[in-house]
């Protein structure tokens, strides 16, 4: 099936996936922080939340050689 999500509503499940899941907010921990560190060293931090939203945050550090 082809279809152009881009014309699909958030409140829809898009013809031919399977339908969300959602967890209810008794099934998460807060502050239940999983860190993942990547083969090319990029440190990835995780917090499952409650809700129909998502946030992504990023934190460069640069230090100077000595």
């Amino acid at each position: 099936i082809s279809v152009d999500v881009n014309n699909v509503s958030l409140r829809e499940p898009v013809p031919g996936l399977s339908e969300a899941k959602y967890l209810k907010q008794t099934d998460v921990k807060p502050f239940d922080t999983k860190l993942t560190l990547l083969e090319n060293g990029l440190k990835v931090a995780t917090e499952p939340h409650y809700g129909m939203y998502c946030t992504v945050g990023g934190l460069l550090s640069f230090f100077k050689g000595m």
